[in-house]
């Protein structure tokens, strides 16, 4: 099996300041606990030179009803909504990253006018909590990846990419449902790196380097 940590293959973290809002819900049923978590974000535009493009993204409908459950023999059960939150990460990057973001329902009926369409895709959600690998971290991985077509349906590249979020318990142990918060503000790490991931290295990808490059050329 492979380990969480063998997901990651990312540059270095870029800081922000973010703002991320979640509803949590912990309570005791049965011999185990249950955490249960709702994202909401609230992520401002990341600060970058926008590239002059007319970007067409197509959510699909898996992305914007994500939800991760796991239950952990032992442990307990553990529910992360994802949701909205997903094409609203997806949406704060694109938007920073080109001029205009239009959401489409379907390749066919894109508007005219557009260079390029992005299709982004959620693959896996791992956690790992403290009574699991007897460390003090709580940790989050979010894998995805971003498909890029010319409007005419040619693929540019299709880029994968993962994003990581921690915290350690010490810095909870005066709070009621440790696991719960802890939890919240690892999804929230989680989120605003895939936000700074987007934003930073997507178009420094060589193929996308390339496609740019090619049109600065017609």
């Amino acid at each position: 099996m492979i380990h969480p940590k063998d997901m990651l293959n990312k540059p270095k973290k870029v800081v922000f300041h973010w703002s991320l809002v979640a509803t949590v819900v912990c309570f005791v049923a049965g011999c185990g606990s249950q955490t249960s978590i709702q994202l909401e974000p609230d992520l401002p535009t990341p600060l970058i030179q926008s590239l002059p493009l007319s970007v067409g993204v197509y959510y699909p409908p898996e992305l914007e009803n994500f939800e991760f459950n796991e239950k952990m023999k032992g442990i307990g059960s553990f529910k992360i909504g994802l949701g909205q939150t997903q094409t609203h990460l997806f949406r704060t990057a694109f938007e920073a990253l080109f001029d205009e973001v239009v959401p489409i329902q379907s390749f066919d009926t894109q508007p005219p006018g557009l260079d390029l369409l992005l299709v982004p895709k959620i693959h896996e959600v791992q956690i790992s909590v403290p009574q699991q690998t007897r460390t003090e971290l709580y940790e989050v991985w979010l894998r995805y990846s971003i498909e890029m077509f010319t409007p005419t349906g040619q693929e540019i590249h299709k880029w994968g990419f993962a994003s990581y979020g921690e915290v350690n318990t010490q810095n909870y142990q005066f709070l009621s449902n440790v696991s719960a918060h802890a939890l919240q503000d690892a999804s929230q790490w989680a989120i605003r790196d895939a936000v700074a991931t987007i934003s930073f290295f997507l178009v420094k990808e060589p193929k996308v380097r390339n496609w740019l490059n090619s049109r600065n050329q017609e």
